[in-house]
């Protein structure tokens, strides 16, 4: 966030600038971060995977945890100039993963 000046997401800016939820501009932006909630759900179920200390966990819930906390974190940082979003985000998604 700080290499960019807080600029955010590309995606989620030209989102708000685009508010027709079926123009070809949204839907790259929602194909975008459908791929983006894939991979936070894949990093989920390998972590579930990695050790039996986390095979309790609910990856679908846990993964779009993940992706809201990431993209909340984004938002608030950009909105705020400043990194703690992105760090109150990291301690957020440990406590899930680590109650």
């Amino acid at each position: 966030m700080q290499d960019c000046n807080y600029r955010g997401c590309a995606f989620l800016n030209i989102a708000s600038e685009v508010p027709n939820l079926n123009s070809n501009i949204r839907r790259e932006v929602i194909y975008h971060k459908n791929s983006l909630k894939a991979l936070l759900l894949e990093l989920t179920k390998e972590l579930s995977r990695s050790n039996t200390k986390f095979n309790k966990l609910d990856e679908q819930l846990v993964g779009n945890s993940y992706y809201v906390i990431f993209e909340g974190a984004i938002v608030a940082s950009q909105n705020f100039g400043e990194i703690w979003p992105v760090e109150a985000a990291k301690g957020n998604i440990e406590k899930i993963v680590n109650p």
